[in-house]
C-alpha cells in the first residue's frame, strides 16, 4: 500500500509539471499562425498552387480571422519557398456556391474533393477549440492529388484579450479568461507583443576608419519569417563616398529586442592615401582612392521597443567591409527610426 501511494504521488507530482509546463508554452495567437505558416510551408511542393480552405472554430469571426492571417503569412512565404498562394477573395468567389462553410471541420477528403474544384494542388485547413482555459490551435496542409496530409502544426495559444475579442462574449473559455484577467488586475491588451510582418527604418550614421570620419544615411526593409528571424534589404550612402546594397537577415533571441545580423550585397568605400613618393619624385599625392567590390556587413542592434507593433527606435553598431580591389572598412555605429504594420 505504502509503494501505491508513492507511485501515486510521484505520478501527481509529473502530472502538475507537466501542466505547468505545457502552460509556460503557450504563445500569442498571431505568433502561433505565423509560426503553423513557416512549418507548413516546408511541406509544400515549388510551384504549387495553394488555396487556404477552412479553420474550425466556434466563432465564425475568429474562422474568418484564421483563414485571413494564414493566407497573408504563406503569401509572405510564397517567394521564397516557390509556391503560389490563391487570394481569399478568389478561393471566396469560387466556393459561394457550394454547400460548405469555412467555420465547419473539413477532413481529407472533402479538402481534396474542393481542392480539385479550386485547381489547387494543395489546401491548408484547421481548428480552434478550447482546452481548460486556453486554446489549441492545429492546421494541416493537405495535397490535392492524394488527399494525404503533408504536415501539421499544433500550438498552444494564450487565452488573451486577442483570442476573446474574436472569439466574442459567451465562446467556451472566455469566462475564465475574463475573470482571470480581473484578478490580476491586467489591463486588456489588444495588441500583439510577438514580431510583425514588414518593418522600414531609416537613420544616420557615423562611420570611421584610418583617422576619418564619415557621416551619412542608411535605409532598411525586412520581413519577418518567424519569431527569431527575418530577412530584408538595407542601402546606405556615408559622404564623401560609401555606399552599399545588400540583402540582409536578422537573428533575434526570442521576443528580445537585441539582434545580430549580417548583409551581403555590392558596395564602395572611399579611403584616404598620403603623398607617395619614390627615387625623390613624387608618385602620388594626398587624396581619395575608391575601392568598389562585395560588401559584407555584420551588425549588432537594438530594437528599443521591443516587436510590437508602432513606432521603434533602434541603436546599432555595423561593421561594413567592401572586398574589391583591396579590402576597406569601417567602424560605424548609428541610430534608426522606422515603424512596423
Amino acid at each position: 500500500m505504502k509503494k501505491m501511494a508513492l507511485i501515486s504521488a510521484a505520478l501527481a507530482c509529473a502530472l502538475a509539471f507537466g501542466a505547468k509546463a505545457a502552460h509556460a508554452q503557450q504563445i500569442s495567437l498571431d505568433n502561433a499562425i505565423r509560426n503553423a505558416a513557416w512549418g507548413l510551408s516546408a511541406n509544400i511542393d515549388s510551384g504549387a498552387r495553394v488555396a487556404v480552405l477552412a479553420m474550425q472554430a466556434d466563432s465564425v469571426r475568429m474562422s474568418d480571422y484564421l483563414i485571413g492571417e494564414m493566407t497573408v503569412a504563406l503569401t509572405g512565404l510564397q517567394v521564397v519557398q516557390g509556391f503560389t498562394v490563391m487570394p481569399r477573395s478568389q478561393v471566396n468567389q469560387l466556393v459561394g456556391g457550394l454547400p460548405f462553410s469555412p467555420s465547419d471541420s473539413v477532413d481529407s477528403a472533402m479538402a481534396q474533393s474542393i481542392g480539385s474544384f479550386l485547381q489547387a494542388q494543395f489546401v491548408v485547413t484547421g481548428s480552434f477549440e478550447s482546452i481548460a482555459g486556453f486554446f489549441r490551435f492545429r492546421a494541416q496542409v493537405v495535397e490535392v492529388a492524394t488527399a494525404n496530409v503533408r504536415g501539421i502544426h499544433t500550438a498552444d495559444v494564450q487565452n488573451d484579450a486577442i483570442v476573446a475579442y474574436f472569439m466574442g462574449p459567451g465562446a467556451p473559455g472566455q469566462a475564465q479568461a475574463a475573470g482571470a484577467t480581473q484578478a490580476a488586475g491586467a489591463p486588456a491588451r489588444v495588441r500583439d507583443e510577438g514580431p510583425r510582418v514588414r518593418w522600414f527604418s531609416g537613420g544616420f550614421a557615423f562611420a570611421t576608419s584610418g583617422g576619418r570620419n564619415y557621416f551619412g544615411v542608411q535605409l532598411h526593409y525586412e520581413r519577418d519569417l518567424s519569431d527569431f528571424f527575418s530577412l530584408g534589404v538595407q542601402t546606405f550612402y556615408n559622404f564623401p563616398f560609401d555606399f552599399g546594397l545588400s540583402a540582409t537577415s536578422r537573428l533575434f533571441f526570442g521576443h528580445s529586442p537585441v539582434y545580430i545580423g549580417l548583409g551581403l550585397g555590392f558596395g564602395g568605400m572611399a579611403y584616404w592615401v598620403r603623398e607617395r613618393w619614390r627615387d625623390g619624385v613624387v608618385i602620388s599625392g594626398d587624396g581619395y582612392r575608391i575601392n568598389v567590390g562585395v560588401l559584407m556587413t555584420p551588425s549588432l542592434g537594438l530594437r528599443l521597443g521591443g516587436r510590437a507593433r508602432g513606432f521603434f527606435g533602434s541603436p546599432y553598431v555595423s561593421f561594413p567591409i567592401v572586398i574589391g580591389d583591396s579590402v576597406t572598412f569601417r567602424f560605424q555605429p548609428g541610430v534608426a527610426i522606422g515603424g512596423s504594420w
